[in-house]
């Protein structure tokens, strides 16, 4: 059996279990491609922090300097599944590509 079946049949073995384990599931839409059952993340990480700073002046005070938000790059691991996986991937790597905002 080629890479390629093999990755389709465990595709569709993941479909399967999404199927079984509830129709109700929940989802997260990126752009327009929808994630569901098993391709959902396990978690995202996101958000930010506020950098600063501090510096001693000569007479002795301390200056606090606020130097703004830090965002943290967001990111998740996921599997696409189903028999429009691959259409799906390559929607998201085009829009990536073209740097569209989603």
């Amino acid at each position: 059996m080629n890479p390629l079946a093999v990755a389709a049949t465990a595709a569709g073995v993941a479909g399967a279990v999404s199927n079984i384990l509830g129709a109700d599931q929940p989802s997260m839409t990126l752009g327009p491609v929808t994630f569901t059952g098993l391709e959902l993340p396990a978690h995202m990480e996101w958000g930010g922090r506020l950098l600063g700073g501090s510096q001693r002046a000569p007479d002795g005070r301390i200056v606090a300097n606020t130097l703004g938000v830090h965002y943290l790059d967001s990111h998740w691991h996921g599997i696409f599944e189903g028999p429009n996986a691959s259409a799906r991937a390559k929607t998201l790597y085009a829009l990536m590509r073209a740097a569209q905002p989603l």
